[in-house]
């Protein structure tokens, strides 16, 4: 009866039902960006004194009215914001997999449908884009690194922004990341930061905006991606798989401030490549991705150990001569001698959880075979290569990650949107809510009121990949209607 009602509301009113849960993202992500920011501990950052620096941001400041003034007040809004971005997001993941289903196989859903979920989206995105400043200080960290090569003429990866203390925009960035060279980001991301930084001036205002501005472009053009991904591998899947990226919470929330969105660009990129028969430019775009941040590097070694184990050997080495070449041409203008290097790769021991050393050899040892497991499933297609790709950084961001960063997870949701197994994505949105939350508990220094130890993200993010994986065991094949 209740399944009868709702086939019937869908097929009278799509646009409508996709509309409610729309609404409801929309007004999440202008509390987020306009309200939260305005709370105590937001704005006793640096960034708090550039609070009526614009007129939006000045506009803002007649919503201080609905700011909690006490941390409970401030917990019971996170949490309220929290459930309520991912019950709409839920539900809209929900609808539009349901739409696919009631849909002739092969077909996309009708213009207006799709237009609603970009327009949503694009919105959402637009909203996080004139936030306020407080909304997140990493962007500062970005324009104080990029500001030493393009302003002061030193190199990035030798020289840290605290080198100048003059600058008039490094007092925004966080104490804790001036004194780092570098930023704790690879060569990639340095040149593009140093880019960006030419462009905008010693404005904070148009610094800011330039850099928002750019990650706005990228979080736009992956929502074309994931587009044009699966119009040409699932159509039937299009909308739900725009939903899934564009209506995201972290997406959304983080989208316009985080260079992650960057290494996501190329994943997708990556993937649109393989699904064109293009191999080639999809290695540069994974090195690329890699370079940007060391996240995607396992996505590059299950592309390249497929291969191997498939016996290419001629196409692996040819690969393997690429992200060479990619990686010689990324760190020449900053090379500073091995150490750089060495410096890098130990990135990918410092960027890990922090759960005890046992547990954490348990888990890097799962990790290594869900490694391998991607690997032998590699059969050089296109529907094999998105899944194990998608189930590496599924594991990866449940329990490699530190609790709480959830822009982590941007890669995985690119992938997750992409991806035709519909309990994978559940097992993923498990996983973003959990470090959605934590993620706010830090932001807004709650964590003298939650008393909650690390290891209860690891168990719920756990039997999310605990899940994903007996899905991948007893789940049924999931076919793609290739249009190649």
């Amino acid at each position: 009866m209740i399944r009868a009602q709702w086939r019937r509301s869908f097929a009278d009113r799509p646009a409508a039902v996709l509309a409610l849960p729309g609404i409801v993202v929309l007004l999440v992500a202008f509390g987020e960006a306009f309200v939260m920011p305005q709370t105590a501990p937001r704005l006793e950052t640096e960034a708090g004194t550039l609070a009526g620096a614009s007129p939006i941001w000045s506009w803002a400041g007649a919503l201080a009215v609905l700011v909690p003034d006490s941390r409970r007040g401030i917990l019971l809004a996170t949490l309220l914001l929290a459930a309520t971005a991912f019950a709409a997001y839920g539900v809209a993941v929900a609808i539009s997999r349901r739409r696919t289903a009631l849909a002739a196989p092969g077909t996309v859903a009708p213009r207006r449908q799709v237009g609603i979920v970009v327009g949503v989206a694009v919105l959402a995105f637009g909203i996080t884009t004139v936030a306020l400043p407080t909304l997140d200080s990493d962007i500062f960290s970005y324009i104080a690194d990029g500001r030493v090569a393009a302003v002061h003429d030193a190199n990035p990866e030798v020289v840290a922004p605290a080198a100048f203390p003059d600058d008039p925009l490094v007092r925004y960035a966080s104490p804790r990341y001036r004194g780092i060279a570098g930023d704790n980001k690879l060569l990639f991301w340095t040149a593009v930061t140093a880019t960006l930084a030419r462009a905008a001036s010693d404005d904070p205002v148009r610094a800011v905006m330039t850099y928002r501005v750019f990650f706005l472009a990228l979080n736009v053009l992956n929502l074309g991606l994931v587009g044009w991904i699966l119009r040409r591998l699932r159509p039937d899947l299009v909308l739900a798989g725009l939903v899934a990226y564009g209506w995201n919470p972290i997406v959304i929330s983080t989208g316009e401030s985080k260079v992650d969105v960057l290494m996501a660009t190329f994943v997708l990129l990556a993937v649109a490549a393989v699904a064109a028969n293009r191999p080639r430019p999809a290695i540069v775009a994974l090195a690329l991705s890699a370079l940007t941040k060391l996240i995607s590097l396992p996505l590059l070694l299950v592309r390249l150990g497929g291969e191997a184990r498939r016996r290419r050997w001629r196409e692996a080495l040819l690969d393997l001569g690429l992200v060479a070449a990619v990686a010689v041409a990324v760190y020449l203008p900053f090379w500073d001698g091995p150490a750089e290097i060495r410096g890098h790769l130990a990135l990918l021991g410092g960027a890990g959880s922090s759960q005890p050393v046992a547990v954490r050899l348990l888990i890097d040892a799962g990790f290594l075979a869900v490694l391998g497991w991607a690997i032998a499933s590699d059969d050089g297609s296109t529907e094999r290569l998105i899944r194990g790709w998608t189930v590496t950084l599924l594991y990866f961001g449940a329990l490699l990650t530190t609790p709480g960063l959830s822009w982590y997870l941007l890669t995985l949701i690119a992938l997750l949107a992409v991806t035709a197994d519909g309990r994978l994505v559940a097992a993923g949105i498990a996983v973003c809510g959990v470090s959605f939350l934590f993620d706010r508990v830090q932001r807004f220094e709650l964590g003298e009121i939650v008393h909650l130890a690390g290891s209860v993200i690891f168990v719920t993010a756990g039997a999310a990949i605990i899940a994903a994986l007996v899905t991948l065991v007893l789940g049924r094949h999931h076919r793609w209607a290739a249009t190649v």
